[in-house]
Order: structure tokens, then C-alpha cells, then sequence
């Protein structure tokens, strides 16, 4: 209870002293009245310091009324109410001032010549610059041209695509996916999963397995038909291709 009435007692005066009336006005009373400090925090004993406060301090009830409350309170608030302005007008004077000098500055900075060793070391840096820079792209330019070697064997690339992989691809397809790829053609291109099974002359797992890999190969596709609810398969270009190199091989 005592250390909660302690805290808001020192919350209250801290509030207080704070606060710009406050303070001004003792800042205030403690210029005009500059005696009773010195002689409060003198050596003086208790009835010598009493002493001199009447007889040098406040020797009449009207130094005590103009000194300690008046003069105090007519400072505080021309502090307070008068000072702000010509303090704005100083400050923005100020600060105009300073702004010019900070051009001027500036302006003479940029009209002020390179020495000629300052210029002899800014074209240094810049010739270092794109030295290195010319060799990283010399580098880089090295390191591509190696890489397209590599990749071409020592040959010139090619414009047109390698027929190796047109080999590849037909080599990846096994007899019975050409054999399905043949049922699609003599159906016009296009057949359900259905007639497919029917017709091939494998099991229906093989079939469908068959019809994956296609699919994977990129040779047919595959769209779900919502009228009879089957899917359905039909011709892409490689697909076709691999049944023209067939047809051609067979030739």
C-alpha cells in the first residue's frame, strides 16, 4: 500500500515538474531570486540563514510579492507566449542561411577541375574496369564455344534436327505398338478403347499397356468422350511418321 502511494506520489511530481509551466516558472523564480539559493546552500547556520533571507532577500512584503511571484510568473510567460515567435523566426533564417551556403558549396564543388593526377588516376580505374571485364567475356565466350564443341563433336551444328533421334523413337516402339498404331490408321485415326481391345489380336492388358507407352511417346492422345463415356485414341504427327518409316523400311 505505502510503496503503490511512494509510486504515484513520484508519478504525480514527475507529471508536474515535467510539464512547460512548471518548469519555465522555476527556472524563472530561481534567476530573479539567484540570492535565497546562494544563501540557502551557504554555510550559514539556520537563524543566520533566515536572517539574511528577511533582511537581504525580501526585506518588505513587496520584494517578496514582485520576486518571488510577479517578476517569476511575467518571465514565465513571455517565455512561454512570446518567445516561440521570434525562436521560429531565428530558426527558419537559420536554416534558409544554411541552405544557401550548402548550395554554394555544392555549385563550386562541380565547377572545380580535375587535377591532372586526379584525372590520370580516374582513367586508370576505368581502363582496369574494362579490362576486367573484356576478360570475363572472353572467358565466357571461351567457355560456350567448348561447351558446343562438346556437344557437336568437334562438327559444325547442324541446322536441321539429327535423324538419330527420329531412330531412337522408332526404335522404341515394340511390333505390337506398331501393330496398334496400324489399327488407329485403318480407323481413319481415331478409335475408342473399346474396338481397339476388340480388334488387337493381344490380351486387353497388353493392349492398354501398349496404348500407355504411345501415349508416353507423344505418337497418339488420349481425350475422354462424355457422349458414350469411353476414351478415346487418336493419331499425332510422330505417330503417323513412325508408320511412314515403317511402311518405308518395309519398302
Amino acid at each position: 500500500m505505502v510503496d503503490e502511494i511512494v509510486k504515484s506520489a513520484k508519478s504525480q511530481l514527475t507529471e508536474r515538474i515535467a510539464s512547460p509551466l512548471i518548469g519555465s516558472f522555476a527556472i524563472s523564480w530561481s534567476l530573479w531570486n539567484y540570492k535565497f539559493l546562494v544563501i540557502l546552500f551557504s554555510a550559514a547556520s539556520v537563524s543566520q540563514t533566515f536572517a539574511l533571507v528577511d533582511t537581504m532577500v525580501f526585506p518588505t512584503t513587496w520584494s517578496l510579492v514582485l520576486n518571488g511571484i510577479l517578476l517569476p510568473a511575467a518571465s514565465t510567460f513571455a517565455y512561454i507566449f512570446l518567445y516561440p515567435y521570434p525562436a521560429k523566426y531565428v530558426y527558419e533564417f537559420t536554416r534558409r542561411r544554411q541552405k544557401e551556403i550548402n548550395e554554394v558549396r555544392q555549385h563550386i564543388e562541380n565547377e572545380t577541375l580535375l587535377t591532372i593526377e586526379e584525372s590520370r588516376k580516374i582513367r586508370t580505374e576505368v581502363l582496369q574496369t574494362e579490362k576486367a571485364h573484356q576478360e570475363i567475356i572472353d572467358r565466357l565466350s571461351g567457355e560456350i564455344s567448348r561447351l558446343k564443341l562438346e556437344r557437336t563433336n568437334g562438327q559444325p551444328e547442324p541446322l536441321t534436327l539429327p535423324t538419330a533421334a527420329d531412330e531412337s523413337s522408332q526404335e522404341a516402339v515394340t511390333p505390337t505398338q506398331l501393330a496398334v498404331l496400324k489399327l488407329l490408321e485403318n480407323a481413319g485415326g481415331k478409335m475408342n478403347v473399346d474396338i481397339l481391345i476388340k480388334s488387337s489380336k493381344e490380351s486387353k492388358v497388353k493392349t492398354e499397356f501398349d496404348l500407355g507407352e504411345l501415349v508416353k511417346l507423344e505418337m497418339i492422345k488420349k481425350h475422354h468422350d462424355f457422349r458414350t463415356g469411353l476414351d478415346t485414341y487418336e493419331f499425332l504427327h510422330e505417330g503417323r511418321r513412325i508408320l511412314l518409316d515403317s511402311a518405308n523400311n518395309t519398302e
